[in-house]
């Protein structure tokens, strides 16, 4: 194929095309013939050489080395073809041919960008080139595609020096800001990219402050449009504390005023977006106000629907589960036998692969946002990072895991004094203060905590044990050697760390990772039950012998805990 008949094709698939993909996929139909021969031979040459100048897929800054990818990278880092920095010089020299003669913007842009971060040829004229080619590509539209040129064209020619281009590229995006926002409805996409073009010039013969105004009132009313204009107004005049508190003033009055018109479950969504601006003000009188709103919304307001699943365990099944508890000769064997049937979150290795599959099966059902509420109904916890989402679907499945197994645990706790009598308070002190790390008044806790459950008393069964699983995890890792108390700084009493950081602390110190997820989600993830903070702020209003029954298996397991250093 000469270099002449590939300019032709690369002319016609530009002319015809919305974006590069669309040049790629052009250019794969009239160059069929010669691609099959490339391919039979194993052999790139001119044709596939051309077709991956389209392929390439930008990331990130137009002036980074990497800024192109493959289109398709797999995870073991290898992609469907090379690297930009692993082509040849036969085919840089390829494109550098077909740049010389090409006509289209889009193909001429795309040609001398690949070019010059390969740094093949001038890489000031390369970058020029490119510049000029995509300013030609936002000038001839008024689509998305023109404004993503425009923004490529404005950050290449700045970090080149090419600053004749950049103002060229400015007083573009400024005039056609100003015509879009003259129609009844302008495209926010294509509006608000502009705007971000735009926002932090201040040399332009156009009054940008203006143009931010007349954006807001044109979108006024849809909030998030709107929110993302202020949001630039904050940034453009962050040397003007004065003026910024008042737009952040306004940017929570939208989102206020937005949640009073929203159905229930949206007004909590907006009211939540109004305390976080509130808290990026810094101003203490926003945050409350925006705070009072959100509290005021009440569950039965919000509209949510429960779901409830019934599984039938085969008896035969949970009676061999239970054997050894039942047929145990001492109520000793058997409550050992009852921490043995935890934990019941499962593996943490195999709850780990078995989210990490489900994610990768159904990923549509993880791409919503996820807002963990807590026992008054307020928000605790929203997933904001893919680390974020990965905890967050890992402690749901462990959550309904506890809860499908809670039963179990709840007839196992009750059949241990099926065959033997409840025993007394002294014996059960004498059995849980065996372990070095648990004194004789923190035993006698525990046990008055068991006899409350057999005596039907749950409820204070609850409140006596949850505590004690604190203190225990404390004295584990006292035990240890681990130097975690907190002394007194200013205003700030001495102190131990929160629950979650003591069981991180064991973890390090080869606590069983299965039972560390275990009580991690039980008790203290903000993202789990954290029944030990929620309790402790009284949003627990009626505890259930099942809850009753895992927290005693959690503190009976961790009574029965060696530390590391005893050990």
């Amino acid at each position: 194929m000469t270099v002449d008949h590939a300019v032709q094709l690369v002319d016609e698939a530009a002319v015809a095309a919305d974006d590069d993909h669309d040049v790629s996929t052009n250019l794969r139909r009239s160059l069929s013939s010669w691609l099959e021969i490339e391919q039979a031979n194993k052999q790139p040459g001119t044709a596939m050489w051309t077709v991956w100048a389209f392929e390439y897929h930008p990331e990130g800054s137009p002036t980074q080395r990497d800024h192109f990818k493959p289109w398709m990278i797999f995870g073991d880092g290898s992609a469907n073809m090379p690297y930009l920095s692993e082509l040849p010089d036969e085919c840089l020299e390829w494109w550098s041919q077909v740049a010389e003669r090409v006509n289209e913007p889009r193909a001429h842009a795309r040609l001398e960008h690949l070019l010059f971060l390969r740094r093949h040829g001038n890489g000031g004229i390369r970058s020029r080139r490119a510049a000029e080619n995509y300013l030609a590509m936002a000038a001839a539209g008024r689509d998305i595609h023109a404004v993503l040129a425009a923004g490529i064209a404005l950050e290449l020619a700045r970090r080149t020096g090419h600053n004749d281009i950049a103002k060229v590229a400015v007083e573009l995006a400024a005039s056609l800001t100003i015509d879009l926002l003259t129609e009844e409805r302008p495209a926010p996409g294509v509006v608000l990219r502009l705007l971000d073009i735009l926002y932090a010039e201040q040399d332009v013969p156009y009054d940008v402050d203006n143009i931010l105004e007349q954006a807001r009132a044109k979108y006024a009313g849809q909030v998030h449009h709107e929110d993302a204009v202020i949001q630039l107004q904050i940034k453009r005049r962050k040397d003007q504390p004065d003026i910024v508190a008042g737009l952040w003033s306004e940017q929570v009055e939208i989102w206020i005023a937005a949640a009073e018109a929203a159905e229930p479950i949206v007004r909590s969504v907006h009211l939540q977006k109004a305390i976080e601006h509130a808290r990026s003000s810094g101003d203490r009188s926003l945050i409350e106000r925006a705070t009072a709103r959100l509290q005021s919304v009440r569950l039965e307001d919000l509209g949510l629907t429960s779901f409830s699943v019934e599984i039938a365990l085969p008896h035969g099944q949970l009676e061999q589960m239970l054997r050894p508890i039942t047929d145990a000769d001492d109520w000793r064997v058997a409550l050992m036998h009852f921490v043995k049937l935890g934990p019941i979150t499962g593996s943490h290795d195999y709850n780990r692969r078995l989210t990490d599959e489900l994610a990768a099966q159904f990923p549509v059902s993880h791409m919503f946002p996820h807002t963990k509420l807590g026992g008054d109904n307020l928000p605790r916890f929203t997933v904001t990072t893919d680390d974020e989402l990965k905890e967050y679907q890992l402690v749901t499945h462990e959550i309904q895991s506890l809860q499908l197994r809670a039963t179990v645990v709840l007839e196992a706790l009750v059949r241990v004094i099926h065959k033997h009598e409840i025993p007394p308070l002294h014996e059960l002190t004498e059995h849980f203060a065996k372990n070095p790390i648990v004194p004789p008044e923190l035993a006698a806790a525990i046990g008055r905590a068991f006899l409350r459950f057999w005596a039907g008393d749950a409820e204070g069964a609850v409140f006596t044990i949850t505590p004690r699983i604190e203190a225990l995890t404390r004295n584990l890792v006292l035990a240890s050697g681990a130097g975690i108390y907190r002394t007194q700084r200013q205003n700030t009493p001495g102190q131990y760390p929160g629950l979650r950081v003591l069981l991180d602390e064991l973890l390090k110190r080869e606590m069983d990772p299965s039972w560390h997820r275990f009580v991690l989600v039980l008790c203290a993830h903000v993202a789990g039950m954290n029944f030990r903070n929620e309790l402790s702020h009284g949003f627990v209003d009626n505890a259930s012998d099942g809850i009753a029954a895992i927290l005693l298996q959690a503190a009976a397991y961790l009574a029965a805990l060696r530390s590391s250093a005893a050990q």
